[in-house]
C-alpha cells in the first residue's frame, strides 16, 4: 500500500523518500561573486586604464617625433648630397622622375639687401621653380659671395619643403595640406685657414690661402621643423638639426640669360680645382 507524505511526494515500501525540493542525491551548493567583490574588480581595472589612458598620448607624441626625425635625417642627407655632387645622377632615379619641384615649395634669397622668392606656383614667372637643377643651383649659392669688381656680399638661402621620405599617405597632392613640412637653411662657406683680418706672412702662404678658399667649403644645412601656417604666416616649432660637411671643388657660377648679376646660380664642380690666385683650373 502506497502512503503520501505531507509533502505531497510518494513513500512506501521500496521507495526512498524525496527531498522536498524533488531533486534526487544530496544536496548541492552553488558559489558566486558578491556585489561588493564585483565592485573591487571594477576599481582596479578602471585604476590601470587610467594609467595607460594617461601613458597613450606620451608615448604617441614620442612615435611621432621619432617618426619626423626619421625624415628630416632622410631629406637632410639627401639634399646634402645632392649639393655636393652638383646634383649630378641625383635625378636618374625613377623615384624623383616627378622633379624636386613637387616638394620644394619656394625658396628665399637674400642677395644681400635684395630679396627674391622663388616658388613652384605656375603664376610665378620668372621667378618661378623650373626644375631640381634650378632648385639646386639656389641652394648652392654661397653665404659669402665674391663679386666681379672685388668686393663681397652676404647671402642667406632658406627653402620650405615638403618631406620628399615618410608615409605614402603625405605623397599624395589630395594630402598635400596636411603634409609634413620644414625648412632647410643652405650655408656655403669659403674654407678659411686663418682668422679674418690676419694676412699671409708670404706669397707662398698666400696662394694656399686662396687655393683653400677657392676649393674647399664648410657646407652647413639646418632644418626646423614641424612647419605649419597660420593666416599668411608660416612658423616653426622646436625641432632643430643641422648636418655639416666639408666639400672640396670649384663651386662654379652660372648667370641665366636676362637676370643680373646678382641672381647667379652655383653648383659644385668635384673635378675641377683652382690651382692658383690667377683663378686656373685643371
Amino acid at each position: 500500500m502506497k502512503l503520501r507524505s505531507q509533502s505531497g511526494l510518494q513513500s512506501g515500501p521500496g521507495l526512498a523518500p524525496l527531498p522536498a525540493g524533488g531533486r534526487s542525491g544530496a544536496g548541492r551548493s552553488v558559489a558566486a561573486f558578491t556585489m561588493v567583490e564585483i565592485a573591487i574588480a571594477l576599481g582596479i581595472l578602471a585604476f590601470a586604464l587610467v594609467a595607460i589612458i594617461g601613458v597613450l598620448p606620451a608615448g604617441m607624441k614620442v612615435q611621432k617625433e621619432n617618426r619626423d626625425e626619421t625624415v628630416i635625417n632622410q631629406d637632410g642627407l639627401f639634399f646634402l648630397e645632392a649639393i655636393r655632387s652638383g646634383s649630378k645622377g641625383v635625378f636618374d632615379l625613377p623615384y624623383y622622375v616627378d622633379d624636386l619641384t613637387n616638394y620644394v615649395e619656394s625658396v628665399t634669397v637674400n642677395y644681400g639687401r635684395v630679396q627674391v622668392v622663388y616658388t613652384n606656383s605656375p603664376t610665378a614667372g620668372a621667378n618661378r621653380l623650373t626644375n631640381g637643377l634650378h632648385i639646386l643651383g639656389l641652394l648652392s649659392t654661397p653665404r659669402i659671395e665674391r663679386l666681379s669688381d672685388g668686393s663681397y656680399r652676404s647671402n642667406s638661402v632658406v627653402a620650405r619643403v615638403r618631406a620628399i621620405s615618410g608615409v605614402a599617405v603625405d605623397q599624395s597632392p589630395v594630402n598635400n595640406e596636411l603634409a609634413f613640412r620644414y625648412l632647410l637653411q643652405s650655408e656655403i662657406i669659403p674654407f678659411a685657414q686663418r682668422p679674418p683680418g690676419l694676412t699671409p706672412s708670404s706669397l707662398e702662404e698666400l696662394k694656399v690661402a686662396e687655393n683653400l678658399y677657392n676649393n674647399l667649403y664648410d657646407v652647413r644645412l639646418t632644418l626646423r621643423w614641424p612647419l605649419y601656417q597660420r593666416g599668411n604666416e608660416w612658423q616653426t616649432g622646436r625641432g632643430r638639426k643641422t648636418l655639416r660637411t666639408l666639400i672640396s671643388g670649384e663651386l662654379a657660377s652660372y648667370r641665366p640669360p636676362g637676370r643680373g648679376p646678382e641672381r647667379s646660380l652655383y653648383w659644385f664642380a668635384p673635378s675641377e680645382f683652382t690651382t692658383n690666385i690667377l683663378g686656373n683650373t685643371f
